[in-house]
């Protein structure tokens, strides 16, 4: 293996791309679960006076709390891999960068001579 290190910066910030896609199909999941859900809150029954409802309805309200919180972590998630991976790239870049520059600045004093 060579000592030569190299990166495909087009390539991961279109990888982002994908997961930029990812993050904003989690963000519109977690708003149309919770207004299908509104349409089913109580089928459960009157919780006050029945006890299939009184045991059900809690167990529901808790489901649909943890669903929307994953959901949420899901999409923190990738939003969070989308900023490592952004810095990451920068980081890569930047001597490619400072080097492509040495290269023109030493093209331009050569020129000069």
């Amino acid at each position: 293996m060579g000592s030569e290190y190299s990166a495909d910066i087009d390539g991961i910030l279109q990888g982002c791309q994908e997961l930029r896609d990812a993050v904003a199909y989690s963000d519109r999941l977690g708003p149309e679960f919770d207004e299908r859900y509104r349409d089913y809150i109580g089928w459960w029954g009157n919780e006050a006076d029945d006890d299939f409802a009184g045991q059900v309805g809690p167990g529901c309200r808790q489901e649909y709390e943890q669903v929307l919180s994953t959901v949420n972590s899901i999409s923190k998630g990738f939003a969070s891999l989308i900023e490592a991976i952004r810095e990451e790239t920068s980081q890569i870049r930047k001597p490619q960068d400072l080097a492509l520059s040495d290269i023109h600045d030493q093209q331009s004093q050569a020129g000069r001579r």
